[in-house]
């Protein structure tokens, strides 16, 4: 026996624990205040627990209750067993006994008033749900009560509820199209509609909560977007990107098709999401799709929906990208792509506002603005006979060119600047500076992937980087990538290759030399060099000055 002052309290505890059981199970022979309780639940199987949560009284439902799921000796959870502890032990493997557990010994120690929760106990032959409420006894007598109320009826009652509900929502859409064909065949439907809508009035009254919580999540989720995509995306402040914004300003406020063209990466879907978010439709949704990413039977299925059966795989009905957009905006990127016999339907939704499901012949009206994005020259294209030209001229009513990169230079280091700082933060990188000298060179390279491309080289630079300043790795020009091949052959080294008369910095000083001497050495405005190289004056007097070019006294 440990005789320490710790061991003293552990026997003291233990011989109060002991007496407060045999107080309890004196009151239960004697008929106190909670025996009262228990006979007043009888229909439910109840037990009486202690502080420590070994049962010292159960009903006869609750001893049934046992016996029919296994424990015939009631040795899990007969009068002397510890129930909190057969929880606890099942609570690593099933997260019900484990909610259940926590609630039994929070109320046991007074940090919860009482606990309930519903779960289900199936058997092998039926379903059964149970709801448990623990209450603590009264007048500071230390235990608890525990009830399992069986509500397996009105789970089933529920389930069938629902079940009753989809089939009326089915019915009725299989019948709407025959009601005004069969008047007598309609009063026999309402009649069963009206007898099938009282009992249905109930989830009738929760589908319109869910409803309105689902209204309420859209408009947070297009809050969302536009903090995640809006106006400020488009980044620059050259002359090229004010025109392209000049337009958008212009075209946003009315309901007119818009056109966006441009090479691949400049920014399209961006123009598109300003329009969008400039104009009078900006609380309904813009909805996206790519024609070039999806066969042709997907193409019309996702634009105009298709009903249960249109096809093989069509296993239920889905509404299209025009009837979800309604009231709102549908983007079409990559117009240029959509199959010819498609082109014919999405004329018609252009002049009318019209379209039908794919298996249906009920006419769907939409009020929706079309903008539509391509880097294909559609005119082009209507010349080969692959665009139609009735489309095409539906859907030029006001064309916005976006220019590429290599067209608006003085944008890239206010893109750079964008780019960097938002990988930086993403990637917790402690970059703080950018190198102008290499903001410059890319001024000079000329970007065939445009923004993207930009973009990428950015990320990719914050990636390797390491120390506080940003080095990017600046793409090699067609015409270094030449020098390099060309030394490699002749059995140079790629290294000897750029540090050799044929260098970046050499080929952009001749380049530049090049073009002032053919603009007879002027600058700015029309003809000048500037213009001609697509960078802003002061960009070029700057690169003159690094690249040691100076204009002869007689040019």
């Amino acid at each position: 026996m440990v005789k320490s002052e710790t061991g003293k309290r552990v026997r003291k505890q233990t011989k109060n624990e002991t007496g407060d059981s045999c107080r309890l199970a004196r009151m239960s022979r004697d008929g106190d205040a909670f025996v009262r309780a228990i006979i007043s639940s009888l229909a439910a199987n109840i037990a009486v627990i202690d502080r420590q949560g070994r049962i010292i009284y159960v009903n006869e439902a609750w001893e049934e209750f046992a016996r029919d799921n296994g424990d015939e000796e009631l040795k899990c959870t007969g009068c002397g067993t510890n129930y909190l502890s057969v929880c606890s032990s099942a609570a690593s493997v099933d997260e019900n006994t484990r909610r259940i557990a926590e609630g039994i010994e929070g109320v046991l120690n007074g940090s919860l008033p009482n606990f309930s929760m519903e779960y289900p106990c199936h058997s092998p032959t039926e379903e059964r749900w149970f709801m448990m409420v623990v209450t603590p006894l009264e007048n500071g007598l230390p235990g608890a009560v525990v009830a399992h109320n069986n509500i397996t009826e009105r789970k089933l009652a529920e389930k069938a509820l629902k079940n009753a509900r989809d089939e009326l929502e089915r019915r009725v859409e299989e019948r709407t199209e025959e009601l005004a064909k069969a008047n007598v065949v309609l009063r026999k439907e309402i009649d069963v509609r009206k007898r099938a809508e009282k009992k249905l009035q109930k989830a009738l009254d929760e589908i319109a909560r869910l409803k309105d919580r689902l209204h309420e999540e859209n408009i947070y989720l297009r809050e969302e977007i536009k903090r995640e995509h809006n106006f400020e995306e488009i980044v620059g402040n050259s002359e090229a990107i004010r025109s392209v914004l000049v337009k958008v300003e212009q075209v946003a406020p009315t309901d007119a098709t818009v056109l966006i063209l441009g090479e691949t990466g400049t920014g399209k879907e961006l123009v598109s999401r300003a329009v969008h978010h400039a104009s009078s439709r900006k609380d309904r949704p813009l909805l996206k799709l790519n024609c070039a990413t999806l066969p042709s039977n997907l193409i019309e299925s996702e634009l105009f929906g298709h009903e249960r059966g249109a096809f093989t795989s069509a296993h239920a009905k889905q509404v299209g990208r025009f009837e979800l957009a309604d009231g709102g905006t549908i983007f079409l990127d990559e117009i240029g792509e959509m199959p010819l016999e498609l082109q014919a339907k999405l004329l018609r939704v252009l002049q009318d506002g019209e379209f039908e499901r794919l298996g249906s012949s009920r006419t769907i009206k939409v009020d929706v603005r079309v903008i539509a994005a391509t880097n294909r020259d559609l005119k082009q294209e209507v010349r080969k006979g692959r665009f139609r030209e009735d489309l095409w001229y539906r859907l030029n009513v006001f064309p916005v060119v976006v220019p590429p990169l290599r067209k608006r230079t003085e944008d890239i280091p206010l893109l750079v600047n964008f780019f960097a700082d938002k990988f930086i933060r993403k990637m917790g990188k402690k970059i703080r500076e950018i190198s102008p000298k290499e903001v410059q060179s890319l001024q000079l390279y000329s970007w065939p992937g445009n923004v993207r491309e930009l973009e990428n080289v950015i990320e990719r630079s914050v990636i390797v980087s390491q120390g506080p300043v940003l080095s990017i790795d600046v793409p090699k020009s067609t015409e270094s990538t030449e020098s390099e091949e060309a030394s490699t052959e002749s059995g140079g080294t790629l290294e000897t290759a750029v540090q050799g008369p044929r260098s970046l910095e050499n080929v952009e000083r001749r380049h530049v030399l090049g073009t002032l001497e053919s603009c007879r050495w002027k600058i700015e405005g029309e003809g000048g060099a500037a213009k001609a190289l697509g960078i802003h004056p002061s960009t070029l007097r700057s690169r003159m000055k690094k690249l040691g070019i100076r204009r002869p006294s007689n040019p």
